[in-house]
């Protein structure tokens, strides 16, 4: 499974592809990248875990771009969830 993730906001700019064999693979990916741009939240990025990230995540770009989006629970929910709001997108197989 491949998706691209396009978001920025502040010091985090995404406009990457992330494969792996799930959902948390990838969730965990993207946990990875978001914290090593990070200046500001990098190490408590780092420190979650991909279900806890997907949660907070998911908080944090409803209470930016005041969006009501349903808060995941775990790494599937939050590729749907990203997908529904626009900035998770699946990249076809080549």
């Amino acid at each position: 499974m491949k998706v691209r993730v396009t978001y920025k906001t502040g010091d985090i700019d995404l406009d990457d592809v992330f494969a792996g064999e799930n959902a948390k693979e990838i969730v965990t990916s993207i946990q990875k990248t978001t914290a090593s741009r990070s200046s500001n939240m990098g190490y408590m990025i780092q420190v979650l875990t991909p279900e806890e990230f997907a949660w907070e995540a998911i908080k944090f770009v409803n209470n930016e771009r005041g969006w009501d989006l349903p808060i995941p629970y775990n790494c599937d929910q939050f590729m749907d969830v990203g997908m529904k709001g626009g900035f998770i997108k699946p990249v076809p197989n080549e």
